[in-house]
């Protein structure tokens, strides 16, 4: 009777860790869809006019710099998201596409000016960020 209960209780750890490991794996693979897309392509949609973005974006810009105090998390913050929309200004003064700007906007957010640990996350949130303000 001990051995039926052994292989039991075998089979069903071995069924159990089967299961756990297939489950992970289905974790992994939704989290790699959702973030699938290259995150310096072109972005998706309908943009305004690059003159209009470029509007836009001196503003939200400007916005960002007089609406927090040095130093503090916040202003970190607002110097990160007007840094990006500043890397998109100059692409669009280069002449690429709204599309196209918002893409390759990230790589203003390097090392050389002390944002180069973002998590792909945080561009992921940046970027659509910036999406939705020029859409």
């Amino acid at each position: 009777m001990k051995k039926v209960n052994f292989k039991k209780v075998l089979l069903t750890l071995v069924a159990v860790f089967s299961l756990m490991v297939f489950g992970v794996e289905q974790a992994e693979a939704q989290a790699i869809n959702e973030f699938s897309t290259g995150l310096y392509d072109p972005a998706p949609g309908t943009f305004l006019g690059s003159s209009e973005a470029q509007d836009i974006l001196v503003n939200t810009i400007t916005s960002l710099k007089n609406g927090v105090t040095p130093g503090t998390p916040a202003y970190t913050a607002a110097q990160k998201v007007g840094l990006y929309y500043n890397g998109i200004y100059q692409e669009l003064l280069a002449g690429k596409s709204v599309s196209v700007a918002i893409g390759v906007g990230l790589a203003s957010l390097n090392d050389t000016n002390g944002f180069g640990s973002l998590s792909r996350y945080d561009l992921k949130q940046l970027r659509d960020g910036a999406i939705v303000l020029l859409q």
